[in-house]
């Protein structure tokens, strides 16, 4: 097996996407590219190809600041979203793959590298080198309906709290709506947020994600709709045989919309046979989250409660020139960047 390593784009799209279908990564495809170009993040794809056949690889995206030349270098990350991608049954040579990617590090005076696996497992991920230094590992579940498992036995596995809530939006007439709103959704999402100290996700981003990927039937957008108000929403992608829960938002409400919504998406998958719903990230049991308090205790408890089950996930970031990163993360704050 040999490892080519090619900018901008793979040797061949249609190859590079089709194995992507196969593993149900949506993410790694080359649609995301005109997404990922909004933060001026560029592609760089790791083939691996054994004899003419590509069998396997990674995508990382390259940041660089266009500001000037100075800024240009000490800014620059490698950035991995999302799994390895293989053939059935390839074996591939991981540590190869490691390999090359710190030789392109190295060749390109890379100041940090960043990597975070997304639909779970820990097998397919590009774990570069954790034992160098300045490098942070952050374990993390992935929490899924698997939705090759019969309705009934995922609605028993649901805690009890969840079956109340459900019940309590079928008795209100709470409505599954799908729509193409995206202006509405946004609307939903920042009434969300304005209640948290976090902020909202950038609406030009979620824009350019639908205008990406809905003309291509990979994007749908849900409502929880009681009394013509829309009271939950869920933003997802689907691909392959994996639908992903990618944003959303709740209004307050007493009747379980937002239970509703997410068991009833669930439920509408699995109607076109696909394989997982999936919740995103969760805390581990055994993971230390400091105060982190919404994330453990809100939003992982809410998805784990449903009849889902768990992936072991990580992300990863290694500093490679903590002065350079220092220097860059000092201009940022005083330009105000």
């Amino acid at each position: 097996m040999n490892i080519v390593t090619t900018k901008y784009q793979p040797k061949n799209s249609d190859a590079w996407n089709e194995l992507c279908l196969i593993n149900n990564n949506l993410l790694q495809t080359t649609y995301y590219d005109d997404i990922r170009v909004l933060f001026n993040q560029y592609p760089v794809y790791f083939e691996v190809f054994d004899g003419n056949n590509l069998v396997g690889g990674i995508k990382a995206y390259e940041y660089r600041s266009n500001k000037l030349p100075f800024i240009s270098k000490i800014s620059s990350t490698l950035r991995i979203i999302g799994e390895v991608i293989k053939a059935i049954d390839a074996e591939l040579p991981i540590e190869a793959i490691n390999n090359n990617l710190i030789d392109y590090i190295s060749h390109n005076n890379i100041t940090q590298f960043k990597s975070m696996g997304y639909y779970g497992g820990f097998e397919n991920i590009a774990m570069i080198h954790l034992k160098k230094k300045n490098t942070i590992f952050s374990p993390f579940d992935v929490a899924a309906f698997d939705l090759s498992e019969n309705k009934d036995v995922l609605w028993k596995k649901n805690k009890e709290s969840h079956k109340r809530n459900i019940n309590k939006a079928l008795k209100a007439s709470v409505n599954l709506i799908e729509s193409d709103d995206l202006d509405h959704f946004i609307t939903l999402l920042n009434e969300t947020y304005a209640l948290q100290k976090k902020s909202a996700p950038n609406a030009l981003f979620i824009k350019r994600i639908y205008n990406v990927l809905y003309p291509k039937g990979l994007l749908k957008i849900f409502f929880a709709e009681h009394n013509s108000i829309y009271y939950g929403s869920a933003l997802v992608t689907q691909f392959g045989n994996y639908a992903d829960y990618s944003f959303g938002g709740n209004l307050k409400n007493n009747f379980g919309a937002g239970h509703f919504l997410h068991w009833s998406i669930a439920l509408t998958y699995q109607q076109k046979n696909y394989s997982r719903y999936i919740l995103g990230q969760v805390a581990k049991n055994d993971g230390d989250y400091g105060d982190n308090t919404k994330f453990v205790d809100g939003i992982s408890r809410f998805k784990r409660d449903f009849s889902t089950f768990n992936l072991p996930s990580s992300s990863i970031e290694w500093t490679i020139n903590p002065l350079k990163l220092k220097t860059w993360q000092l201009i940022q704050k005083l330009a105000g960047l």
